[in-house]
């Protein structure tokens, strides 16, 4: 395990994360684009992150600026920064590049779920006396493994909508 220059602890190599894509590239063949839709694209996501952590990687080991001596009476500064390329607009400068925002059509949650999560969640199956009749008999018409699923999208959607928001987020 290495410690790279944002102080972050790297378990994988470059080359080891090349070789995970490689590995990930030739399982993937092994399905079929639409056969196999979920198990193909669950490789392609994972390569492209992997790609994008190398990426990253390779961006954090390029320095943009220097720091640089400055003494100039009347300031209280002792260094300034000198950009290395003068194309660049002035804005801040990040350790790290700004994590993204949450997606559209995602949610941030909490890893355990609250009380009104969980009281939602279980509230949320259906139920002859709650329910409306044509939601009622199209479960009811559903076999045993169709219910499942249904109560489980029923119940996930149920604990999203009473997960708390953050601040920044839709």
């Amino acid at each position: 395990m290495t410690t790279n220059r944002m102080g972050l602890e790297q378990t994988l190599s470059d080359e080891q994360v090349k070789e995970l894509g490689e590995t990930l590239r030739s399982w993937q063949d092994g399905y079929d684009p639409i056969d196999d839709k979920e198990q193909y694209q669950l490789f392609a996501n994972t390569m492209t992150a992997l790609n994008e952590l190398l990426a990253r990687r390779d961006a954090s080991r390029k320095p943009v600026a220097d720091v640089v001596a400055w003494n100039k009476p009347g300031e209280e500064r002792k260094c300034d920064i000198r950009w290395r390329r003068f194309n660049v607009a002035p804005g801040p400068l990040f350790a790290a590049p700004p994590l993204q925002a949450v997606p559209t059509g995602w949610k941030l949650v909490p890893i355990e779920p609250t009380e009104n999560m969980v009281v939602e969640g279980f509230e949320s199956e259906p139920d002859s006396f709650f329910s409306n009749s044509d939601e009622w008999e199209a479960y009811k018409a559903m076999s045993g493994c169709q219910q499942a699923a249904h109560k489980a999208k029923l119940c996930w959607a149920a604990m999203i909508a009473a997960a708390p928001s953050i601040k920044n987020e839709p």
